[in-house]
């Protein structure tokens, strides 16, 4: 059973902006403790779509989640599947949504990354 769906897309310069505009905290705000040696825009953009997709899927957005960005670390397996790891109130709140399973897609070119979720 779906429990909620949601996408995103964000254009890659947005991030590089942000990025030189908030030097030392654009990393605090958009990664996880442990993505925060990636050096990759793509990979960042990538990343926060992702975030904002499960926010959106969660049917908290991004208004509400600004600072649950951190709490979502997206990983991949060991073929290359990405897939998130979820802590503190994002995680509290899959786990009162009665969530088992997060679905997740990314893909980017030169100018822009979009991510889908789907939460069952």
């Amino acid at each position: 059973m779906y429990l909620g769906i949601g996408t995103d897309i964000i254009k890659i310069s947005r991030i590089e902006k942000f990025i030189d505009n908030n030097k030392d905290q654009a990393r605090d705000i958009i990664l996880a403790p442990n993505e925060r040696n990636v050096k990759n825009t793509q990979s960042i953009a990538g990343k926060y779509a992702v975030k904002e997709a499960l926010l959106k899927a969660l049917g908290i957005g991004f208004s509400k989640g600004i600072k649950r960005l951190s709490e979502i670390e997206v990983i991949k397996d060991s073929l290359g599947k990405p897939t998130v790891i979820t802590y503190g109130e994002v995680k509290k709140i899959i786990k009162r949504k009665n969530i088992k399973n997060i679905q997740v897609s990314i893909s980017h070119d030169a100018e822009y990354a979009i991510a889908f979720v789907i939460c069952q």
